[in-house]
């Protein structure tokens, strides 16, 4: 039986009241710290939820997120082909 692999998006939008920087808004830390105790506010929804992919779509959406494709490979049980 074939692994299954699940996809979730979740956006979070906040308020603030001073421009924030790329390193900032990409450090989840930095991004709790601000919205609980900081000087911001903001919320979570989740916009892809459980979506289901196979092995070809889980190494191909890896690589999209700049991984070598390898993501879960125990559960794979194979290398990622060239090329994936």
């Amino acid at each position: 039986m074939e692994p299954k692999f699940y996809r979730n998006v979740v956006t979070i939008e906040m308020l603030s009241n001073e421009p924030w920087g790329d390193d900032e808004a990409e450090n989840l830390e930095v991004v709790k710290y601000e919205i609980t105790d900081g000087r911001s506010v903001g919320f979570i929804t989740r916009t892809v939820s459980n979506e289901e992919l196979n092995r070809d779509e889980m190494i191909a959406v890896d690589i999209r997120m700049g991984g070598d494709g390898g993501f879960l490979i125990d559960l794979i049980g194979e290398e990622p082909e060239d090329g994936s």
